[in-house]
């Protein structure tokens, strides 16, 4: 258990200990992978390729470092740790605080089964009644 334990903080130092790695946008994977060394984790989705990275606050930040890759050319970068950096525009700025996306804005009707369901109708301010939807 001691030994585990170990291990897994000279994992999180030794970046650290070597000073903090950038990456620039338009890197390959190969790149990053050079700086950063090989992800925990990949996701490949079409053209768009995610590396994740352990950070040492997954619990606290919420997340994984991310690296978005595509088409193999970096486009955007997520990183939370100390031992990584982003010489581009990140989409999620240490700074920004965190907020929750509502699913109707999360989720395009091209992604899920079929077209987004007809808006109901809503009662008139003010009348308490329902609205009715007029007959074609």
């Amino acid at each position: 258990m001691r030994l585990s334990r170990l291990a897994v903080v000279v994992a999180l130092a030794l970046p650290a200990a070597l000073g903090a790695q950038t990456i620039d946008p338009g890197f390959t994977r190969a790149q990053v992978e050079a700086k950063f060394g090989p992800p925990v984790a990949v996701r490949a989705v079409g053209e768009f390729t995610y590396l994740f990275y352990n950070n040492g606050c997954e619990v606290t930040c919420g997340q994984h470092d991310i690296v978005t890759l595509r088409n193999d050319k970096v486009t955007d970068a997520i990183l939370r740790g100390k031992a990584r950096h982003y010489s581009g525009r990140s989409s999620s700025p240490p700074g920004r605080p965190h907020q929750a996306t509502p699913a109707s804005d999360a989720t395009p009707a091209a992604a899920t089964n079929g077209p987004a369901a007809p808006a109901k109708p809503q009662p008139t301010p003010g009348s308490g009644s329902a609205a009715v939807p007029k007959k074609p």
